[in-house]
C-alpha cells in the first residue's frame, strides 16, 4: 500500500555536503516530508541504506515500503524528483546545522563497531543486546525470619509540644513568605509576556517551513 502523504528523499554524502559542507564521510541523510507540513530527518551510514529506511518508517509510524522513496530503492515505491525540487529540499537541510554533529557522532560509533567486530545496529542504538537476568536475592535463614517476627516495635513516645512562642514565630514566617510570593508573582508577569513573544516568533518560522514542505510535496510526481 502506497502512502501519498509521505515522501522520503535519500541524500548521499556529496549531496548533503552541498548544503552542509562539514558533513562526515560515508554518511547519508534521509529527509522525510509529510503532507501536514512537518518533516523529519534520519541519519545513517551509506552501507546501511535499507536499515536507515526502516528506521525512517518507524520514526514516521508507518509500515515499511508504504511510502515513496527517491532515488529508487529496490522494494520501495518511488517518485520522480526535479532538479528544482531537489534544490528546495537542500535549502531545508541547510537550515538544520545540528545534523552535522549528530551524523559525526553516528559515524564514530559505526566505525568503532565495524573495527571491533561488533554489531553496528547495537552500538548505534538501533537494537539492544540481550540483558542478563538479575540474580534473585538469597532467602533469609529460618532463624532470622523467626527472630524478626518475635521482635515488637518500640512504643511511640508522647507527642512533642510546641511552645507558644514557636507557634507565633512560625505564623509570622508564613506571613513574610506570603508577601514575598506575591511580589515574585507580580514581577513575573512581564517575563511571561516576553517568553510568549519568543514562542510566537518561533511559531511563525515553523509555519513558513511547513508551507514550504507542503508545497514541495504537492509538486512531486
Amino acid at each position: 500500500m502506497k502512502n501519498d502523504d509521505v515522501f522520503a528523499y535519500v541524500l548521499d554524502q556529496e549531496l548533503v555536503r552541498s548544503a552542509l559542507p562539514d558533513w562526515p564521510t560515508g554518511m547519508i541523510l534521509i529527509l522525510c516530508l509529510k503532507a501536514d507540513g512537518s518533516c523529519q530527518t534520519v541519519v545513517g551510514h551509506a552501507d546501511e541504506t535499507g536499515r536507515t529506511l526502516r528506521k525512517a518508517a518507524a520514526a514516521l509510524g508507518l509500515p515499511e515500503r508504504s511510502f515513496a522513496v527517491a532515488p529508487e530503492v529496490p522494494g520501495w515505491p518511488t517518485r520522480r524528483v526535479r532538479f528544482s525540487e531537489e534544490q528546495d529540499m537542500l535549502r531545508l537541510v541547510s537550515e538544520a546545522k545540528h545534523l552535522v554533529e549528530l551524523a559525526t557522532d553516528y559515524a564514530i560509533n559505526y566505525r568503532f563497531a565495524r573495527d571491533e567486530g561488533l554489531s553496528p545496529e547495537v552500538v548505534t542504538g538501533g537494537a539492544k543486546p540481550p540483558q542478563p537476568r538479575a540474580p534473585e536475592p538469597p532467602a533469609k535463614p529460618a532463624a532470622v525470619v523467626a527472630l524478626s517476627k518475635a521482635l515488637k516495635p518500640a512504643s511511640p513516645g508522647p507527642p512533642s509540644r510546641v511552645a507558644p512562642e514557636a507557634k507565633m514565630t512560625t505564623a509570622a514566617a508564613g506571613g513574610v513568605a506570603g508577601q514575598a510570593g506575591a511580589a515574585v508573582g507580580a514581577e513575573g508577569v512581564p517575563g511571561a509576556g516576553a517568553a510568549g513573544a519568543e514562542s510566537k516568533m518561533g511559531g511563525l518560522h515553523a509555519v513558513t517551513r511547513a508551507r514550504r514542505v507542503t508545497g514541495l510535496l504537492k509538486n512531486l510526481t
